[in-house]
């Protein structure tokens, strides 16, 4: 008895052995594609928390510098008639923005003893006379504001005044900063304090009690908030300036408390992703189900994740920027007093340039008073759309090209409406979706080839040469995936974006970039003098052949006369069209001359309107030739001699067999000169861009200059893109039809 295995046996341990590769394979795909998806998710939740951070930190560092600056009006316009005090009682009404009461008032002599007060102990008497502000103002006679850091921060003011025997002195003007910290409405997911940056102490709780010296450094060269993390919290740092607005003494700390994303369906997706996969899998392997199987257990379940990946991103950052709004909202009109008639008028002639967040004020009626929105609409249709908010509310609206976080106010007998742009909050997750976006690729390439392998799994030597073969292609595979669809499907998501270079803002404009095309007279004009330039090819294709045919003889010398006219087609355009250029000259111009010489008038050939675009297709037709000489001039030996030599037994001419025998067998050759001379015709560029830049009044304007111009000159990225794309399509559409109608009896057999 022999215990041999047969070459039966042998065969299904090689396939189970390729069965359990194929699971352990489809199972470590979907581990990598869920990990990536987890680990951008987790990626994406500490990204969006910055940006609200820092956000909030922007919005109450400036809040809080139209404050100050509020206080230095206010002092300035105390300082043009400088008062006579006798004590400090005649200040003790004093307020700041209508609203803010100065507690804390001393009156100084220039060398720094105190002449009067009506302050407690709170008041930081030595810290403000020894201060370098107070030198100053003593000095300059000009008045003053800082942060003086104590045991308690406060926001003091420095006026020159008299006193009643006509001395100078100084008058201190104090603001607890608790108090305005009070005022910006903190909350348990939200919370402000003051660092000193001498003493790195802390005006407020809840944060750090001291901040590393090196984010101070940080700070120092930056004009934007800091974010920085401890633990599970996220800080944004707002540096606090001097007196002079030159060294930073202080800081601001933003606190963002974590919200987790609730990543529960994404895991349940996940699973299902799994099982499914997992299930089809089997079922392929089986040979139970082919490839609608894999499109609805694979492709779509993995799918699924994505999807929800994306909502769940773009749900958060909704969120987050709301509540962004609401807060941001809450400090500026706290501290503004935007509420209060005669502080709003103030404070929108006055500081609305320097405030992150965008302003409008709509009556009762909803009709637009004012607003810093710069949206190119119409003030019925903004009013309109802001209508949709409801009071206390914050949502999403489009205005413009631009989607708006924005939150409603109730006025007395107005409304306010703040609002941010949501691309501030929409920027950080982006490289997110897009790394998970390049994972769900590979994940769905992957689980195809998965089941190519499962499908197959019986026919080996199918298997070795098939994935051989992909072997083979994959470099060229890779190289067109990054050099040709890529940019491809980036034109296409340009399209849907108001994309410009300068500009970070990239908003999502739908399908807004298509409507405006098609309401764009200027792009149809291109489009038209596009078509009419595309007349030159059959005319370049007639010449083309009459040279083939001449060429097409066994005499001597007959390789140097085809080199000379092939020459064109490999020389660079740009000199071509140069020397043209200098031949269409007006002036001196070989053309010009000679037509002078002949006694005819001389012509404008590039200047004039009317033959500004034969010109340029004269020139196309003299740099083509040559290279559809060649094509011809193959086609034409390709022709079997007999059968010319049968037409001549037959008495046919040399023209009956030019239309009976040369031009039929010449379809398949005529074809493909056509198709790719049309294609060529339609992204003709070089030529206009040297010779006439679109002119003269747009006559040589075609679409891809015009595509050039619209991307480059005026930056507008998205809408180039979705006139690109336009144009691929209709030059697809073109080349459908030419096969369709004159390929119908093309054999290339």
């Amino acid at each position: 008895m022999s215990w041999a295995l047969s070459p039966r046996h042998l065969e299904r341990g090689v396939i189970l052995k390729a069965k359990v590769l194929l699971y352990i394979v489809a199972i470590g795909v979907l581990v990598i594609f869920s990990a990536v998806v987890l680990i951008n998710l987790d990626s994406f939740s500490v990204k969006i928390r910055k940006a609200s951070a820092k956000e909030i930190a922007g919005d109450v560092a400036t809040s809080f510098s139209l404050l100050r600056q509020n206080l230095q009006t206010k002092l300035e316009e105390l300082w043009e008639n400088p008062p006579v005090l006798s004590s400090v009682d005649d200040y003790t009404g004093l307020t700041l923005n209508g609203h803010i009461k100065f507690k804390a008032i001393a009156l100084f002599s220039t060398n720094g003893n105190v002449i009067s007060r009506n302050t407690d102990d709170d008041f930081p008497m030595k810290a403000i006379t020894e201060s370098e502000m107070f030198e100053a103002v003593a000095f300059e006679e000009y008045p003053y504001n800082s942060i003086i850091f104590d045991h308690k921060p406060m926001l003091v003011g420095l006026l020159p005044v008299y006193n009643l025997d006509g001395d100078p002195a100084i008058l201190a003007l104090g603001v607890n900063l608790e108090d305005l910290i009070d005022l910006m409405d903190q909350s348990e997911d939200f919370q402000i304090a003051i660092y000193d940056y001498t003493t790195k102490t802390i005006g407020s709780s809840k944060l750090p009690k001291s901040l590393d010296k090196n984010l101070f450094d940080v700070i120092v060269g930056s004009e934007e908030p800091v974010v920085s993390s401890s633990k599970s919290d996220i800080y944004a740092i707002s540096p606090i300036k001097d007196y002079m607005d030159w060294d930073i003494i202080g800081a601001f700390g933003i606190k963002e408390i974590f919200y987790p994303i609730k990543i529960f369906a994404v895991v349940i997706l996940i699973t299902f992703a799994f099982a499914s996969v997992i299930l089809t899998l089997y079922f392929i392997l089986a040979g139970r189900c082919r490839w609608k199987a894999v499109f609805f257990g694979m492709v779509i379940p993995v799918l699924a994740v994505f999807i929800y990946f994306s909502y769940l991103t773009n749900n958060v950052t909704a969120e987050y920027a709301k509540r962004s709004v609401q807060i941001s909202s809450k400090v500026v009109t706290n501290l503004q007093d935007i509420k209060n008639p005669i502080s709003r008028s103030i404070f929108f002639e006055n500081q609305i340039l320097s405030l992150p967040l965008e302003l409008t004020i709509i009556d009762s009626s909803m009709n637009l008073i004012r607003t810093t929105m710069n949206n190119g609409e119409s003030s019925r249709t903004m009013s309109f759309k802001l209508k949709s908010l409801t009071e206390s509310d914050t949502g999403i609206i489009k205005v413009g090209n631009s989607l708006h976080v924005a939150t409603k106010i109730s006025l007395d007998d107005t409304f306010l409406i703040l609002s941010k742009k949501l691309y501030k909050f929409q920027a950080p997750g982006k490289m997110n979706s897009l790394v998970v976006g390049i994972t769900l690729f590979i994940t769905m390439i992957s689980l195809a080839l998965i089941s190519f392998a499962g499908i197959n799994i019986s026919r080996r030597r199918y298997l070795s040469e098939s994935f051989g073969a992909f072997a083979f292609l994959l470099p060229s595979f890779i190289h067109l995936m990054i050099f040709g669809l890529a940019p491809i499907g980036f034109a296409l998501y340009l399209s849907f974006h108001q994309w410009n270079i300068v500009i970070p803002e990239k908003p999502f404009v739908g399908f807004d970039n298509y409507v405006k095309l098609f309401g764009d007279k200027f792009f149809w004009n291109a489009m038209k003098n596009t078509a009419i330039y595309t007349l030159h090819v059959p005319i370049g294709m007639a010449f083309s052949l009459f040279v083939a045919v001449l060429l097409n003889q066994r005499i001597k010398g007959i390789s140097l006369f085809r080199t000379i006219l092939f020459l064109p087609s490999v020389s660079s355009f740009v000199a071509v069209a140069m020397i043209w250029q200098f031949m269409y000259n007006p002036e001196f111009g070989l053309l010009n001359v000679i037509l002078s010489k002949l006694g005819l008038p001389q012509l404008n050939w590039l200047g004039d309107p009317k033959i500004a675009l034969i010109s340029v297709m004269i020139v196309s037709i003299w740099s083509q030739i040559g290279y559809q000489m060649v094509i011809f001039l193959a086609g034409l030996q390709g022709i079997p001699a007999y059968l010319y030599e049968a037409a001549k037994i037959d008495g046919s001419n040399k023209w009956q067999m030019f239309w009976k025998i040369t031009l039929p067998l010449l379809r398949p050759t005529t074809l493909f000169v056509l198709i790719t001379s049309v294609i060529g015709s339609f992204q003709v560029f070089t030529s206009i861009y040297i010779m006439t830049q679109g002119g003269p009044l747009r006559s040589t304007d075609v679409v891809v200059y015009h595509i050039y111009k619209n991307a480059w000159e005026y930056m507008k990225m998205g809408y180039a893109s979705a006139m690109a794309w336009i144009l691929t399509i209709i030059i697809f559409i073109a080349t459908l039809l030419q096969i369709k109608f004159l390929g119908k009896d093309v054999s290339y057999t």
